[in-house]
């Protein structure tokens, strides 16, 4: 026999409830920032994950409200704003499909300012363009519902500046972009009141039932549609008193839940629609002297056909604070107090939201609102965990996998693994089984977590080698529902460092005496993170007749070269030898030479004959190199930076063309070799 774990400690009774024990599960922070957050909208998925839409404004200015998103499908909540037009979103509502994608209704005005439904979806991994689905005059109150053919059904109010105004259904297939007629249900004249107004659900048989409050504002009479028929009718209930606030959901059996608020004593009571035995009696679900319970967005059912709501009371003749309450088969246990401020933070109480799923697990959203830093904000609060169970231990952990990413060998990174205890005893950690010693647990046990409570574990990541790791983390546990928890670990080992692989010489030819030739040197970072050259200089016997530009100290990203522009000036005919050497933070060559050679002719040969007459084009190349010459020429030869041959003909003419086709871009040194001398060009090869 299941049990409610929450006891409620009661002064008196039935005359008024006093005082209750506060749900002890833990809570998380929804939204808390500078904006006014609250009509939160909730579901658990398939799977457990949690969905909630709010409005978020700043302060009292409508023309800022915009929908946010957030769910904990990653293993945190992730927020998502979206909207952000600037002209006033509000009143979201959704409903999950089978693959637990998220079909979205919100009111949005439109170019000629009036409030419309609009519709987005997820399915796509991001929310897709609006689709607009109404036009005309205002709409307010709006929600959504789905059947197992996947067309959307709508429902919302209208309100003119001028009376009257009914409530409207209408549908949207998503499949083929087309809309169904919109029906007015109602022929009283009936306002939004600006919260619960108006529901739809949709049955395994894609029936749609509705449930709206019909006159005024404060209190008018319920009215039920489905389209049973065909058609949307009205079908008399046992209500027969004025209400407020209808809310509406459907469990697994196609049974219809339906709460409400009485106007005469500001109580809730509940009654169903069963698909077989029709409507069943209206019962009170909050007893005598609960204030008035109000601001409720979302009701739910579990797994059990268990109907859960929350409220929130502010009268002080009343408990004050937000509230839980459940019922099973009409029979309603007292309200649980979820949260009162505790710290005295806050001011008031304003929207509050269940989501329920499995056997009694259900998720709690409230929304106390402050003056912080002169700011009107409101917050959103989450509690969670298992309502009904045995005397036992429940083990959930968040999030379900740790992916570490790259992390230096010889190094560690360190994540927190969140261990949540649902149940009314200690959960004990029996073992923590990893699969590979480069993960671990750096505290020592015994781990345990206290009764709803909760234990932030380190999980250390150190990989001694490089690769990449993926291992698990068996946690063993006594806990009821699953006494071995697997999470997934994931990292790689990477080396860092820098590396420079230098061209090994640069050679410059047929330089005249007392005159000057420049060229490109250098190297390739080749590492994995920057290669920082800090110091260059020129070493070596001929040290005088070299000389090097850079701007010093030079950053080289991966991949990219390092070029250093030198010089050679001799003052005699001979040949020349040095080494430009760098410094760098390279690992394998942190002082890396580069040969130099220079050969210097004299003076009186201060005009080549090869030279004076010789034309090359193009320069730039992408396809062929033409070099013409006055003179004979008797070979070619094509250089690159790191004193490679790529191309090289012996022969004896005037002409000659080269094919670059298949050669890589960059620079080379075009090296022409006559009778008498040696000269040497710079040519592009580019794409």
């Amino acid at each position: 026999m299941k049990k409610a774990m929450i006891p409620i400690l009661m002064a008196f009774w039935p005359m008024c409830m006093v005082t209750a024990d506060v749900l002890p599960f833990p809570e998380d922070t929804i939204a808390y920032n500078d904006r006014f957050n609250n009509r939160q909208w909730v579901r658990f998925d398939a799977e457990g994950f949690l969905h909630i839409t709010y409005t978020g404004q700043y302060g009292t200015d409508s023309q800022t409200r915009n929908i946010y998103y957030v769910t904990d499908k990653s293993g945190e909540f992730v927020t998502t704003q979206v909207t952000d037009t600037g002209v006033d979103n509000n009143y979201s509502s959704f409903v999950l499909d089978d693959e637990g994608n998220v079909h979205m209704v919100y009111i949005q005005r439109d170019q000629s300012n009036m409030f419309q439904l609009v519709y987005q979806h997820n399915s796509d991994g991001e929310f897709s363009e609006p689709v607009w689905i109404t036009a005309g005059t205002n709409k307010a109150t709006p929600h959504i519902a789905m059947g197992p053919d996947n067309v959307l059904h709508f429902v919302f109010y209208e309100f003119n500046a001028n009376p009257p105004n009914y409530a409207f259904y209408t549908t949207y297939d998503p499949d083929t972009g087309t809309s169904g007629p919109i029906v007015q249900l109602n022929n009283v004249h009936s306002p939004p009141s600006g919260e619960n107004d108006i529901h739809v659900v949709v049955d395994s048989d894609n029936v749609a039932h509705v449930v709206l409050r019909e006159g005024s504002s404060w209190g008018g009479t319920l009215r039920y549609y489905n389209n049973l028929s065909g058609q949307m009718e009205e079908e008399a209930t046992p209500v027969n008193e004025s209400i407020e606030y209808p809310a509406m959901t459907i469990d697994q059996n196609d049974k219809v839940h339906i709460l409400y608020r009485r106007n005469s004593d500001k109580r809730l009571a509940y009654f169903t629609r069963d698909k077989n035995d029709g409507f069943s009696d209206v019962v009170a679900a909050t007893p005598p002297g609960t204030g008035l319970p109000s601001f409720y967005r979302t009701v739910a059912t579990d797994a059990e056909g268990r109907f859960y709501f929350t409220y929130q009371n502010s009268q002080a003749a009343a408990p004050v604070g937000f509230f839980l309450v459940s019922g099973y088969g009409g029979v309603f246990e007292e309200p649980i107090l979820v949260w009162n401020d505790p710290e005295g933070l806050y001011l008031l109480r304003n929207s509050n939201s269940v989501a329920a799923r499995g056997d009694g697990e259900i998720a709690v959203f409230y929304a106390p609102s402050a003056s912080r830093d002169g700011l009107i904000v409101s917050d959103i609060f989450m509690k969670k965990g298992f309502l009904f169970a045995d005397e036992e231990p429940l083990i959930d952990v968040s999030p379900t996998s740790l992916a570490f990413g790259e992390v230096e060998t010889g190094s560690s990174s360190e994540l927190t693994l969140m261990v949540y205890n649902h149940g009314p005893v200690t959960l004990n950690l029996l073992d923590l089984q990893f699969s590979d010693d480069v993960f671990f647990c750096p505290t020592d046990g015994p781990h345990w977590v206290d009764p709803y409570g909760s234990l932030a574990l380190p999980i250390v990541f150190f990989p001694e080698e490089e690769g990449v790791y993926n291992e698990n983390l068996t946690i063993v546990s006594d806990a009821a529902n699953e006494p071995e928890v697997v999470i997934n670990l994931s990292g790689e080992g990477v080396h860092y460092y820098a590396e420079i692989d230098v061209w090994e010489s640069h050679q410059f030819y047929g330089v005249l005496v007392n005159t000057t030739a420049e060229g490109i040197t250098g190297g390739y970072s080749s590492g994995n993170i920057d290669l920082v050259i800090h110091h260059v200089e020129i070493t070596g016997e001929d040290v005088h007749a070299f000389d090097f530009q850079a701007d010093l100290p030079m950053t080289v990203p991966p991949g990219e070269h390092a070029d250093i522009l030198v010089f050679f000036s001799p003052d005699e005919a001979r040949e020349y030898n040095a080494y430009l050497v760098i410094h760098s933070n390279a690992e394998q060559c942190g002082v890396c030479g580069i040969w130099l050679y220079g050969e210097a002719i004299p003076d009186e040969t201060s005009v080549s004959e090869v030279d004076t007459f010789v034309n090359i084009f193009p320069n730039p190349a992408s396809g062929f190199i033409t070099i013409k010459s006055g003179a004979i020429f008797e070979s070619i030869r094509l250089i690159d930076m790191l004193g490679k041959t790529v191309y090289g003909a012996d022969f004896s003419g005037y002409h000659h063309t080269i094919d670059v086709t298949g050669i890589h871009p960059g620079l080379y040194f075009l090296q022409i070799v006559s009778r008498s001398e040696t000269v040497t060009y710079r040519v592009q090869v580019v794409r």
